[in-house]
């Protein structure tokens, strides 16, 4: 009977050891969390337009997407809050019309990792979230439902969480039955360097390990006693 109590034990040690199950999951908005991303300056626009991280930090974040009549979107000029558009419609009689967004697409640059996005949609229609983590798994639903959400007027929030131990790569949404006027408040916070496990967490688990093996050694030995 040892045998079974000393495995037991080993399992037990192993699973106190392992991480719980990863996720990315919705979570509720906040001024809190995350650093805002920034315009860089002057206008800017074409398919890909690009913000800063804070100030002066030097980390680049990419937005792409579609529009109503072009693949461009346009970024507010000056060194506040970023603001991302859809491209000028030249065709109407107001010089600051711009196309709809249809889809969008947020990433950090060089591949980035995050765990934390949220960011204020105005505009009409419904509102998919799909969001990529580090090892290329779509997630379009978490355990409360879909990342599917009707717009009203005014400022949507949404905030999205990677948890035990998930990290994010891209957020991305697409639109049905309306369009995205304005894409704001982008606050993001890049995921931590995973962390090396403590010296009292690798000597557990190589204990667990070795008993494992000595446990496999002593059922095998009455099997050898018997071909011989």
């Amino acid at each position: 009977m040892k045998h079974p109590l000393r495995a037991t034990c080993v399992v037990a040690a192993l699973m106190v050891a392992a991480p719980a199950t990863a996720d990315i999951i919705q979570a509720s908005p906040s001024d809190q969390n995350g650093t805002t991303v920034h315009n860089e300056g002057s206008a800017d626009g074409g398919a890909t337009v690009i913000g800063e991280l804070g100030q002066n930090s030097g980390i680049d974040v990419l937005f792409t997407g579609t529009t109503t009549d072009s693949n461009n979107l346009m970024l507010s000029e000056g060194q506040g809050q970023a603001k991302i558009t859809g491209a000028f419609d030249t065709g109407t009689n107001n010089p600051n019309d711009t196309f709809g967004i249809t889809a969008f697409n947020a990433a950090l640059a060089d591949s980035g990792l995050f765990d934390w996005i949220e960011l204020s949609l105005t505009g009409t229609g419904t509102v998919s979230f799909s969001l990529l983590d580090d090892a290329g798994t779509m997630f379009t639903s978490d355990a409360m439902g879909n990342f599917v959400f009707d717009l009203v007027n005014g400022q949507n929030k949404f905030a999205f969480q990677a948890v035990n131990g998930q990290s994010i790569a891209g957020l991305s949404f697409t639109v049905a039955g309306g369009t995205v006027d304005t894409v704001s408040q982008v606050r993001i916070n890049p995921a931590a360097a995973v962390a090396v496990p403590e010296p009292a967490t690798w000597a557990m688990m190589l204990l667990g390990f070795s008993a494992i093996g000595f446990a496999m050694r002593r059922k095998r030995r009455p099997a050898l006693r018997q071909l011989a």
